[in-house]
């Protein structure tokens, strides 16, 4: 690899050593590297570059306190000498990520200079209901409540459901996810465009064996848009005209 280099995202196609330069923003960050219920392993983090392009970055936990000041979420910094390794399935983040970078110890991390900062979009990797990141039309608002959870704690749950016009399906936010993203359903109001789109990333999909139905619920690094422009966005809000337009509605529930 040459070691000069400024590499993009895009431009990194194969697992290796990478001394190399990569400039971008940390746009999510969290511990661990899977469900809340499960033992915390490390940072993990989504990297975003000027191109909106996106790499999923682990930082393995015997270095994770080195890292916990030098890369802050919404903040662009300058990566020295990584690794980039191929996607096992149990840390898979989506079903079209084959490649993800780790950091080491020999890792040199630069915050980027005002100058040098960009500012990213929030970058999705769409796909059908059952995959982690979801844009979909928000069908039915529910309220919060609570419950005691497997370690007899109480926890904070919001259900509500989404639909891609054409079927439902129920989301379930917790804790201080479900508070923040309550407030967000509160201060819509009729200002706001037909009908209100609801993008999610980074969620998980969890089957009910009670009802035999699919929720999808938060994780630590999930984060969600209420009307967030993007092209799958406006594909999604001209499906729903041309459906209302016919005369039909799937909306039922007023919030």
């Amino acid at each position: 690899m040459a070691l000069n280099r400024c590499y993009c995202i895009e431009d990194i196609i194969e697992p290796g050593m990478y001394k190399a330069r990569i400039k971008v923003k940390v746009c999510r960050r969290w511990n661990g590297n899977s469900s809340p219920t499960e033992s915390v392993s490390g940072i993990s983090m989504f990297l975003t570059d000027s191109s909106n392009s996106r790499i999923y970055c682990w930082i393995p936990s015997h270095l994770a306190d080195r890292y916990t000041e030098d890369l802050e979420e919404d903040k662009s910094y300058e990566i020295h000498n990584f690794m980039i390794s191929i996607y096992i399935s149990r840390c898979k983040w989506s079903v079209d990520d084959k490649l993800f970078m780790i950091l080491m110890n020999s890792t040199i991390v630069l915050p980027l200079q005002i100058g040098d900062c960009f500012t990213t979009k929030e970058t999705f990797n769409f796909q059908d209901l059952s995959q982690l990141d979801v844009i979909e039309i928000l069908s039915r608002k529910g309220t919060m409540d609570f419950l005691i959870n497997k370690d007899n704690e109480e926890e904070v749950f919001l259900d509500f459901e989404i639909t891609d016009n054409i079927k439902k399906i129920s989301i379930r936010f917790r804790n201080g996810l479900a508070s923040l993203c309550n407030n967000s359903f509160n201060i819509l109001n009729d200002h706001n465009l037909e009908p209100t789109t609801i993008s999610i990333s980074s969620c998980k999909m969890q089957f009910n064996r009670y009802t035999n139905d699919i929720v999808l619920i938060d994780m630590p690094s999930t984060r969600y848009f209420i009307n967030y422009e993007s092209q799958q966005d406006t594909i999604l809000r001209q499906r729903y005209h041309e459906i209302n337009n016919t005369g039909t509605s799937l909306f039922k529930d007023n919030f």
